[in-house]
């Protein structure tokens, strides 16, 4: 997803056979010194964030979060934005990735 801020990703991949899902930046115009990556999951199914995990942005406009476990069950959900320092969650949608 594209953004003022920058381009926010929901990637997926396996690793030692489990499959793990993380949040990524692109593009981040520099100095992002005041700007951070948001990783949010959902592991009930209401689409209300129930973990989370900030990841302050590097000056080279491109960083990930950590992974989180996936689930065959539509209850497990992530998504992912780009914030400036005061905001606290990916409540606006101009930044933020759906729910994947």
């Amino acid at each position: 997803m594209n953004t003022s801020l920058g381009t926010v990703q929901i990637r997926y991949g396996t690793y030692q056979g489990r499959q793990y899902g993380w949040g990524r930046a692109m593009n981040v115009p520099p100095p992002s010194g005041g700007l951070y990556l948001r990783f949010e999951v959902d592991t009930d199914g209401n689409r209300i964030p129930d973990d989370s995990a900030h990841f302050n942005l590097g000056t080279d406009g491109f960083n990930w979060t950590a992974g989180y476990p996936t689930s065959s069950s539509s209850a497990r959900a992530f998504r992912a934005c780009v914030l400036d320092l005061f905001e606290n969650t990916c409540s606006e949608a101009g930044s933020r990735t759906p729910w994947w």
